[in-house]
Order: structure tokens, then C-alpha cells, then sequence
């Protein structure tokens, strides 16, 4: 996963994320170009919980910022998705949300921390 950190012409701070595929030691028995469904996702975090605890719970957790993507039914370069060499453009949003906005939520930054989470659907949603 890609954190961005862009300051824009109008003195926004825009935090985006992008998931890239890099180049692995199974990728001649994975199947390309690349097609399942992901989640990029900013992490509400509270106090004494364990962001990696039962999924089924995780789920059911609405407050949490994210953007599902498809890939082929996005904006992003179809180079994104094919068999890497090195590392493929990421797939994502550069302005996923603006730094003013999730520091004034509660919860997102803890302590100069921001917890990410990139969810990838092998089944069709």
C-alpha cells in the first residue's frame, strides 16, 4: 500500500492511497492480469483494540474511512493490474481524504499514528 502526503495549490493537505503490485516469487502461479475487488481503508482506532481482532467484527465496524475498488471498472491505468516487474503504478485516489478533515475525527490519529488496511476480496462481493 502507497500512503501519499500532497500539499496542493490551495493549502490542502491531501493524504491519498494507492495499492501497487510488486513484483513476488509466486507470480508465475498467480493468475493476470490481477482482478479481484479491493479496500483501501483508514482504521478508526480506540483505546485497547487490537485493529487485527476477529474479521467478522472488524466488518461490522461503519466508522471506518475506505473506498472499495474494482479493477477495469476504475479510473486507474490498466499497467496497474497486469504482472509486475519491479513494482506497478498503485490504483487508488491521491486525495483520499484531506489532512484537515481526519484530524478534526476522532479516533484516527493516536499518537502521531495512522493505521491502514488494504482488504482484497478473492470471492466476488
Amino acid at each position: 500500500m502507497i500512503l501519499t502526503v500532497d500539499h496542493s495549490d490551495d493549502h490542502q493537505i491531501n493524504i491519498g492511497l494507492e495499492l501497487a503490485l510488486i513484483e513476488g516469487e509466486y507470480d508465475s502461479v498467480l493468475e493476470w492480469p490481477f482482478n479481484k475487488t479491493f479496500e483501501l481503508v483508514i482504521v478508526k482506532q480506540r483505546e485497547n483494540e487490537n485493529i487485527f481482532r476477529n474479521e467478522s467484527a472488524a466488518h461490522q465496524n461503519h466508522s471506518n474511512i475506505k473506498q472499495i475498488i474494482i479493477p477495469f471498472a476504475s479510473n486507474c491505468s490498466r499497467h496497474s493490474f497486469q504482472r509486475p516487474i519491479e513494482r506497478n503504478p498503485g490504483c487508488g485516489r491521491n486525495n483520499f481524504i484531506t489532512f484537515h478533515r481526519i484530524s478534526q475525527l476522532r479516533d484516527y490519529i493516536k499518537m502521531g499514528n495512522l493505521h491502514l488496511k488494504a482488504r482484497i476480496y478473492l470471492n466476488d462481493l
